[in-house]
């Protein structure tokens, strides 16, 4: 909370980050984190999401230091250690579970500070929130209890298909879209299926010249459109 409030200073006028030169101080870590509340829909519970992850991280990141304790509010895994420059943990903080990322990159705090000093905000909190995302997406991105993590695909999926599509030059001209009568809604539905058909065209298996009738099936991770 004392950084938050710091921070809210800065942005505020109220504190000037440039007058911290003059006693040696620089920007050490920035923790970011994510309160992921339960909900009364949920199938899975938090203890067995965090023993799942616990498999899950052990099996496809086998070189990564983990560790897995108990304290007084529960069950929580650390990623990494504690001095190296991304670190991460997931634990119960109350009712939610916590995803929270610790980092310590020189070259990443640097620009962090250049931020602050030159008080581009917009920038600084856009890049911290960068960082978050790719360091959860890259534990859990293949997590096998995707209930506890389902904020993670709705948030980068939008960013995902824009990518994929436009580094792939499979880019849809959708601007006609603006002036139709359809609804809202339909005009949504109808460039997500425009999304999807560009997407299919990027897997592996479609190959126009094996089609030999009117439909097609094609299976991939949700979760990666």
């Amino acid at each position: 909370e004392s950084a938050n409030h710091l921070y809210s200073f800065i942005k505020n006028n109220k504190f000037n980050w440039n007058q911290l030169e003059q006693y040696g101080t620089f920007l050490r870590r920035i923790d970011t984190c994510y309160d992921r509340p339960h909900k009364s829909i949920d199938k899975v519970t938090n203890n067995t999401f965090l023993e799942a992850t616990l498999k899950h991280l052990k099996r496809v990141f086998p070189n990564n230091n983990l560790e897995y304790r108990r304290n007084r509010s529960g069950e929580l895994i650390n990623v990494g250690h504690r001095t190296s420059a991304k670190y991460y943990r997931v634990y119960l903080k109350g009712e939610c579970l916590r995803f929270e990322f610790e980092h310590k990159d020189r070259k990443t705090l640097n620009l962090y500070d250049h931020f602050l000093k030159t008080k581009q905000f917009r920038k600084l909190e856009q890049r911290i929130s960068y960082e978050f995302w790719k360091q959860t997406q890259h534990l859990f991105s293949y997590s096998q209890e995707t209930e506890k993590v389902e904020w993670l695909a709705q948030r980068l999926r939008p960013f995902q298909t824009r990518n994929s599509l436009g580094d792939s030059g499979t880019a849809i001209n959708i601007h006609y879209i603006q002036q139709c009568s359809m609804k809202k809604l339909q005009k949504q539905d109808l460039i997500r299926l425009f999304q999807l058909l560009a997407y299919l065209k990027l897997l592996d298996g479609y190959k126009t010249a094996n089609l030999r009738s009117k439909f097609r099936q094609y299976k991939f991770p949700i979760r990666e459109f």
